[in-house]
């Protein structure tokens, strides 16, 4: 069974679930709970019988239900619209090609986000290993009855002073066991777990299988993070992006008796932000737009000057010839005003962020809330401008959204 809502939209809590009714179980919620817990971040709000997915959209898979979250983008309620600019921010933001016909081709509405992202990875691993398996040379060290390279001769006094006929060697050797398919087999082994399409479970179990002399390890975080292309690599570079997709989303395994659960969940704030600094530097370049510069601090303690406290960091800083212009992203919905905790923040960044002229603060569009967009001016401050905007992510991808980004910079 599954229950499709948006983002903020009441599930209720009852006796037991129905996809009908949108109702889960006392049970599952209470995994849900478990889910906040592991991650440590809130993705849910709780009220009395009810939990309403919050910023996080994707897919939650419980022992009997699966609930899948979409995202909340403008009023329209056109599931392939918003599945289509969806995946377009996620182009993107993690630098991988998905083109329209191919996302009309899979069926939006039959495969859900997650189905789709897995088959689109799995379609670009499958033509790379087609081609062949990415090898590179390893170094290596091992006592072997013959000799291999180079003898480690202080080694080899120590481990073969009683067995002359093996040597402590040296070498290297071109390994399909190196960091690159080690990603993809960490990768492979958890979206297994998240898809429930044969065709896809049967060619991650060949591609899995692919790599049976690929060492397997549960965390790759810092070598996904840092890994670099060369030209024989550079092949595998979208695949490694997919990867890095996989890896922000993927959830923790929860394993209560009978009970398992796995997720897939992007936080919106987060893919909002840098699909907005990713569109403004194309535009602008890399010299002229900064993102989460932290180098300011709203606080210095008065004894020492080297203490400071409440790190300033603003979401993107594009430097202009009269100034700096300090953008700062919110995926909100926002019909009346902005909450004042926002202006004060914006505030803090006027005063604090060198040469900066004027601040936006970015929400995406949706039904009334153009109504907030104005132009402000902080009081005793009026060289200084605060502008509200709202962008309609219902444009992602196309020509058009980076026109309304410009016309908002003007």
């Amino acid at each position: 069974m599954i229950i499709k809502v948006v983002e903020h939209e009441k599930i209720g809590i009852r006796h037991k679930n129905s996809y009908q009714k949108k109702h889960i179980s006392k049970e599952n919620a209470e995994l849900l709970h478990k889910i906040e817990e592991i991650k440590k971040k809130r993705i849910f709000k709780w009220g009395y019988n009810t939990v309403s997915p919050q910023q996080w959209i994707g897919v939650i898979w419980l022992n009997d239900i699966s609930i899948e979250i979409m995202p909340k983008i403008s009023d329209n309620n056109n599931e392939s619209n918003i599945m289509g600019s969806l995946i377009s921010m996620l182009n993107v933001v993690y630098d991988v090609k998905i083109q329209d016909k191919i996302i009309a081709k899979l069926g939006s509405k039959e495969s859900g986000i997650i189905e789709i992202l897995i088959t689109l990875f799995l379609k670009e691993l499958d033509f790379q290993y087609n081609k062949g398996i990415y090898k590179e040379y390893i170094k290596e060290e091992k006592n072997l009855y013959s000799m291999k390279g180079k003898i480690d001769f202080n080694k080899n006094i120590n481990k073969n002073l009683f067995s002359p006929h093996r040597f402590y060697c040296r070498y290297s050797s071109l390994s399909e066991n190196n960091i690159i398919n080690q990603i993809v087999k960490f990768t492979l082994i958890h979206i297994d777990k998240l898809s429930k399409n044969r065709f896809n479970k049967g060619l991650i179990k060949k591609l899995v299988y692919s790599l049976e002399n690929v060492d397997y390890y549960k965390d790759v975080s810092k070598e996904i993070k840092n890994i670099k292309f060369n030209r024989q690599s550079e092949r595998f570079r979208e695949t490694i992006n997919y990867c890095k997709m996989f890896w922000d989303g993927f959830g923790t395994s929860i394993t209560t008796g009978k009970h398992e659960v796995e997720s897939f969940l992007i936080d919106m704030n987060d893919l909002f932000e840098k699909y907005i600094y990713r569109t403004l530097k194309k535009i602008y370049g890399n010299k002229n737009i900064k993102y989460q510069e932290n180098n300011k601090f709203l606080l210095t303690d008065t004894l020492n000057s080297k203490n400071k406290k409440i790190n300033l960091k603003p979401d993107i800083i594009l430097e202009g010839e009269n100034g700096r212009t300090i953008i700062d992203t919110k995926w909100k919905i926002v019909d009346k005003f902005i909450n004042p905790a926002d202006a004060y923040q914006m505030n803090a960044y006027i005063d604090n962020i060198d040469n900066s002229r004027e601040v936006i603060l970015l929400f995406p569009k949706c039904k009334n809330n153009d109504r907030i967009v104005r132009d402000f001016i902080f009081n005793k401050k009026e060289d200084k401008i605060f502008k509200i905007r709202t962008v309609d992510i219902l444009l992602a991808g196309k020509k058009e959204f980076t026109q309304e980004i410009k016309n908002i910079l003007k």
